[in-house]
């Protein structure tokens, strides 16, 4: 790869996500969790119940770094946990009611990213086939680097929102 595109990719598509941590630190202040806290709360929302390895396989961190934001979420009592009856070293994380409206919550506040993402994907045709090739273009970058799985679980989470 030149560097001139390297220079070009790092810069455009850092700038993107500042905007995105941004609002999703914001919400979860708001909130009163950490940004990452909040994404093992949507994790855990679309599993229902999940073992410590899924959220961490899902959430791309390490099962130690899950399961130190497990027990904050505990302390603040958004997630409950059981061990499993036929492996302890299993732990599975299920939402308390409370965790339950966090999550709710969390997805009443406005973010400028979407705004920004809805309004030039109505604009034209042209537009809105930018924003699909984008995707695609994310779901095979993540596919590669993250697997199949990581993906096919974004896709179906999809669904699950409005």
């Amino acid at each position: 790869m030149d560097q001139a595109l390297l220079h070009v990719m790092i810069n455009h598509w850092r700038g993107m996500y500042k905007v995105l941590k941004h609002d999703w630190q914001t919400v979860a202040r708001e909130i009163g969790v950490t940004s990452s806290e909040l994404h093992v709360l949507w994790i855990v929302s679309f599993e229902k119940i999940a073992p410590m390895t899924k959220i961490a396989e899902l959430g791309l961190w390490d099962v130690s770094t899950v399961a130190q934001m497990v027990t904050r979420l505990k302390k603040k009592m958004l997630i409950n946990t059981t061990k499993d009856k036929n492996d302890r070293r299993i732990t599975w994380c299920e939402l308390t009611p409370i965790g339950i409206e966090t999550v709710k919550k969390s997805k009443e506040f406005h973010y400028q990213f979407v705004d920004f993402v809805s309004d030039h994907k109505g604009d034209s045709e042209d537009k809105r086939e930018l924003i699909d090739n984008l995707r695609s273009f994310q779901n095979e970058f993540n596919r590669h680097f993250h697997g199949e799985k990581f993906v096919e679980w974004i896709d179906k989470t999809e669904k699950q929102l409005p």
